[in-house]
């Protein structure tokens, strides 16, 4: 038996976790299927070479003296999450990078974010995990950085009860465990205290200049100090999670305050929807030429052999669920389909699939009233100015990134692979909407 198989019980894949659609895999997890050729050629190439690496991982041409701010886009659920845990770790060494990873969803209000949150949870997690390694900094950075804290932001504070919060227990402590217990106050008042978090995010907005400084000049040292111990040539931090953001968040922040999001001088990845990509003149002063991890690819099929994405897609579900779990391979096969490549829709498919399924068995019928629910929420989504945009994508196959089509894109009713190429998502073709307004189309008739 395939060692790398899911369980043979139908109810142990439920226990194991394998149908979690929003669990980002860790290096080294039996169910992960490196899918980079599965996406196409080279695609990582975008993302590795700015940073100074070569496509097999081996570091090249790192300028430790240079910053990359770069927006890792890709649909909601496509692994990007999957995809930096091992590249975090691939980049992680001594001729690297020092790798400090963040997941908002984890530390922070995903339902109330501003860039302050973000940029000071980077700040925590990178003081936390200097300080589990052990290592100093010079008092006077920490002399600096208290002296901010308490003149500007603790002072300043109109509800005193969340001051003398915040200040708590913080006198006693020294170095990165000090900065580390600061930022997470802060993070955490943030985060829990709905009736001042806008009064502390405010005063650190009056005095984002001061804190820019004071930081960098702690970075510039922070960055030397693991050159000299030779745990990395630079500091990479990524940020996860920001994908999840709604539109108008997202935008507002990676948009109207990109000034203030590269102005911390390390080097940060920030996930992000795919629909940024296509705001070019908005993040290109800023950032990098934004990574775009696409689907993977399932639809060519040359002389009768499906592609190796479809290979990878078939290996992705027999590495959460044992083959004998399914009626037959057409079963499979249908699933992948329906999926269009796109890795959460599959997990999706089949989570829905175990919630229908009357037999303790992943069959035809399961998983065809699994996409009826599926389809059901599309059409709930859709409305008929989307029908008509996605008829004219699937008639002229153009390119336009309007903003439907960017809603679109945000909410994965369109997919897109490698060279910015689109499919309609296969579940929402077989809704009887796309049909109507399909019909309509193909018989002269106005919408």
């Amino acid at each position: 038996m395939n060692a790398n198989y899911g369980p043979m019980d139908f109810w142990q894949v439920k226990k194991e976790g394998s149908l979690k659609f929003n669990e980002a895999l860790k290096p080294g997890d039996r169910r992960y299927v490196d899918l980079t050729e599965a996406r196409g050629e080279n695609v990582f190439n975008r993302l590795l070479k700015p940073l100074g690496f070569d496509k097999g991982f081996t570091p090249r041409l790192i300028d430790e003296h240079e910053n990359h701010y770069i927006l890792f886009c890709g649909h909601r659920g496509c692994g990007k999450s999957t995809e930096l845990n091992r590249i975090a770790e691939k980049l992680h060494r001594p001729d690297g990078y020092f790798v400090v990873q963040c997941n908002i969803v984890e530390d922070l209000d995903i339902n109330n974010i501003d860039y302050v949150d973000i940029l000071f949870l980077a700040a925590q997690k990178i003081a936390e995990k200097l300080d589990s390694i052990d290592v100093s900094i010079n008092k006077q950075h920490l002399d600096d950085l208290r002296g901010y804290f308490k003149e500007r932001i603790i002072n300043q504070i109109n509800k005193k009860e969340l001051a003398m919060t915040i200040e708590a227990g913080l006198t006693s402590k020294i170095g990165f465990d000090f900065i580390g217990s600061m930022f997470a106050k802060l993070t955490t008042a943030i985060k829990t205290g709905s009736t001042y978090k806008e009064e502390v995010r405010m005063l650190v907005k009056n005095q984002f200049s001061m804190f820019k400084t004071i930081f960098n000049r702690m970075l510039d040292e922070i960055k030397q100090m693991l050159r000299e111990k030779n745990m990395g040539k630079s500091l990479l931090v990524i940020i996860d999670g920001t994908d999840r953001l709604t539109r108008e968040d997202c935008d507002k922040i990676f948009i109207n305050h990109a000034s203030q999001l590269t102005q911390l001088e390390t080097n940060f990845i920030y996930t992000v929807p795919i629909h940024l990509v296509y705001e070019t003149i908005q993040t290109k002063t800023f950032y990098e030429a934004p990574f775009v991890l696409p689907n993977v690819i399932i639809e060519k099929i040359k002389k009768g052999e499906k592609t190796i994405g479809w290979d990878a897609m078939k290996d992705l579900i027999y590495r959460r669920i044992h083959p004998d779990l399914f009626d037959n391979e057409n079963t499979v096969n249908y699933i992948i389909e329906m999926s269009g490549g796109h890795i959460r829709e599959l997990i999706h498919i089949l989570q829905e699939a175990f919630n229908s399924s009357d037999m303790e068995k992943f069959d035809e019928k399961s998983v065809k009233v699994g996409i009826e629910r599926l389809k059901a929420d599309y059409m709930r989504l859709l409305s008929s100015e989307d029908y008509k945009r996605l008829v004219k994508l699937e008639k002229e196959k153009d390119k336009e990134s309007d903003d439907i089509m960017k809603n679109l894109l945000f909410n994965s009713v369109v997919l897109e692979y490698n060279d910015y190429y689109r499919e309609i998502n296969p579940i929402v073709k077989e809704t009887e909407e796309f049909r109507k307004y399909m019909n309509m189309k193909e018989n002269g008739r106005t919408f």
